[in-house]
């Protein structure tokens, strides 16, 4: 944290209890790696209600709207 604010970046959806990224579409993907943010930022004594800002980078478009 740095002035009350954390600072979180290059999250992926790895599994914290097996150290790989899951498998799944884009949904269970972003499922994991919210998760894993959510921890995180509970780790620093704060929470999802307090994100400022996101920015999400998607791979492969086409395979996000089936």
């Amino acid at each position: 944290m740095h002035n009350g604010l954390a600072y979180l970046s290059g999250q992926i959806p790895l599994d914290p209890a097996t150290g790989q990224v899951v498998d799944g579409d884009i949904t269970v993907q972003t499922a994991r790696v919210m998760e894993n943010l959510k921890a995180v930022l509970e780790a620093c004594g704060s929470g999802l209600d307090a994100v400022v800002k996101t920015t999400v980078y998607i791979k492969e478009m086409e395979s996000s709207r089936r």
